[in-house]
């Protein structure tokens, strides 16, 4: 999944708010429902399920969301981080980025691939970084250290 997850410009929130305030909605009314989106992580909510749903491509989307929803309350409950990817997800995550099958990914396809599960607070100069090699095991690594602090 790529772009952004929230406004990241002046004119992308403008032009999602422009409408809304045509239609009568106060600037006031915007910035209550824009700080409850990001104070509660909606924005981060929807990416993950987002995420999932186009990686797993289930015949019920309605229903895989469902459970998905369910599996990141329970999870809450438990107290737990919430598990977005299994190892063999991120395998084949890797895999995409790495089409030439060399056993590496660059640098640029790491970053992408951390933007692509949500991932936030990752290290960003990786083992490998310097020579724009950075290896499954490393993207594995640091994509589970940073999903953790989710």
């Amino acid at each position: 999944m790529t772009g952004p997850t929230t406004p990241q410009s002046k004119n992308e929130t403008t032009s999602t708010i422009d409408p809304l305030i045509e239609r009568g909605v106060s600037k006031k009314q915007i910035d209550d429902a824009m700080n409850y989106l990001s104070t509660n992580n909606v924005y981060d909510i929807i990416q993950s399920v987002t995420s999932s749903l186009i990686y797993s491509r289930p015949d019920d989307p309605k229903e895989f969301v469902i459970k998905k929803l369910e599996e990141m309350r329970n999870t809450k409950i438990r107290g737990n981080s919430i598990p977005q990817y299994s190892r063999d997800n991120l395998v084949a995550l890797f895999r995409i980025f790495d089409v030439a099958s060399r056993g590496f990914i660059t640098i640029d396809q790491y970053h992408s691939a951390m933007f692509d599960i949500g991932a936030k607070d990752y290290n960003k100069i990786p083992s490998g970084w310097a020579t724009s090699k950075i290896s499954m095991e490393t993207f594995i690594e640091e994509a589970t250290i940073s999903l953790s602090r989710l």
